[in-house]
């Protein structure tokens, strides 16, 4: 009997040891799905990286790898400590929030992706709808692929199919009219909304509907869809005086509140934000004059602060977005001109000069349409002037031909090539910004910005 027992001991001990030697083994070989947790994708099959450079001259955007990426892939956490800590009391936030996507011809993992991570993400009570607004794609699949694909996803997803091209600016307007909720969040079609991400957003409305709120922005990497870890430094949204929305670091006079607290920001990121919806078209939506897309965020930057609002970043509410060098919408630097000109004529008052010595090639007279509605607006809801604006919003904003020495094109005297060199940026553009160098002179607009 006791070496019957030493036997079955001895086989349960062989039989526990090869059991833990193959959990070891498997747990070895486990890797986690591709992308998890924002980790880069690296593709090292030669067929695999062609398709990929292709379908980043066609979208933007690493398709291959976004395909491979699970729709629900897990972000890191990017909020502050105290962030975390905080406790919003679901009773008193307005369960009323629509959330707005624009698309044209959007990858369809990267534009599902972005519905998952928001019904994923967000509490349900405070989630009204999002709504989808295809600004007229041509790409088979997002037709009656797209079609089945939403009824499955239950009555809060909608879809609303522009029948001609619109443009985002417009289309954004078709979204927000249809909407809902009392509170609108406008997101982007490539984005990927991290936990936690609303309650900030609508709390901070519900403080104050004058509050025009936008995430902190986690910036994806288009070819790897890296979704990046905790970023040192904190930026908010300037502008160049071509009208082109930067990212500037914090002044020392923004640097002295707590890393958890609202930033007050002088520009926002078109592409995010949340607002009550009756105040949007208080303050006059978007300016439907402005065609396809640029220049609106700044433009409705201006008139929120000039007209009694406040736009704002705040550090518990993280969303990440992928930056693409260059858009689906397919514009030119000469729509972004039109629109940052109606904006100049319209709210920059005397500083609309700076604009133009950027912009000498384009006639105002003739190319910027009727803004007597606009100013009408401006008119109607009291606004204050541009210098109160750069005074008491953007007040670190170096303007270039005020108190200093001398102000114009800083010119080699030797040419290269037969042709005149300036010191630039060539600041001139969205995706071409370049460093301080010697350059061809810019017909005239050389400076740096």
């Amino acid at each position: 009997m006791k070496i019957r027992c030493k036997r079955i001991a001895l086989s349960v001990l062989i039989f526990s040891l090869f059991y833990a030697i193959f959990y070891i083994f498997s747990f070895e070989k486990f890797e986690p799905s591709p992308g998890e947790m924002g980790r880069p994708v690296f593709l090292t099959n030669t067929l695999d990286i062609r398709m990929a450079s292709e379908s980043m001259r066609r979208f933007f955007t690493n398709v291959v790898v976004s395909d491979r990426i699970s729709l629900h892939r897990s972000v890191p956490e990017n909020r502050p400590d105290q962030c975390r800590s905080i406790l919003y009391d679901s009773k008193r936030l307005p369960a009323d929030v629509s959330v707005v996507i624009i698309f044209k011809n959007e990858p369809w993992s990267t534009l599902l992706r972005t519905v998952h991570s928001v019904l994923d993400r967000t509490a349900e009570k405070l989630l009204t709808e999002i709504i989808l607004v295809d600004d007229d794609s041509d790409a088979e699949e997002l037709h009656q692929k797209l079609d089945a694909y939403i009824i499955k996803l239950g009555s809060k997803v909608k879809l609303i199919r522009t029948k001609q091209r619109q443009g985002l600016i417009r289309a954004r307007l078709i979204g927000a009219k249809a909407a809902v909720g009392r509170i609108l969040v406008f997101l982007d079609a490539h984005c990927e909304a991290a936990p936690g991400w609303l309650e900030p957003l609508v709390d901070r409305i519900h403080q104050n509907r004058t509050n025009v709120v936008c995430p902190t922005i986690d910036p994806i990497d288009s070819y790897t869809l890296e979704y990046p870890s905790k970023m040192e430094v904190i930026q908010i949204g300037g502008f160049s005086w071509s009208l082109f929305f930067i990212w500037v670091e914090l002044s020392k006079s923004r640097q002295n509140q707590l890393p958890h607290e609202p930033m007050k920001t002088p520009t926002m990121v078109g592409g995010l934000f949340a607002i009550d919806k009756e105040y949007f078209f208080e303050i006059g939506g978007y300016d439907t004059g402005m065609e396809i897309w640029g220049g609106e965020n700044l433009e409705m930057s201006f008139r929120i602060w000039m007209c009694g609002g406040t736009v704002e970043i705040l550090p518990c509410s993280h969303v990440g977005h992928m930056f693409r060098n260059g858009h689906t919408y397919n514009t030119s630097n000469d729509i972004h001109t039109y629109n940052s000109a109606r904006l100049a004529e319209v709210w920059m008052d005397d500083y609309k000069r700076l604009f133009w010595r950027n912009h000498k090639h384009f006639d105002v007279k003739s190319k910027i349409g009727d803004i007597s509605e606009r100013i009408a607006l401006r008119k109607r809801l009291k606004c204050k002037s541009f210098k109160w604006y750069l005074d008491n919003v953007y007040p670190e904003k170096f303007i270039p031909d005020e108190n200093v020495l001398a102000y114009g094109m800083v010119k080699n005297e030797q040419l290269f090539n037969d042709r005149e060199m300036c010191l630039d940026t060539l600041q001139q553009g969205f995706y071409d910004m370049k460093g301080l160098g010697l350059y061809y002179c810019q017909n005239g607009t050389s400076k740096f910005q």
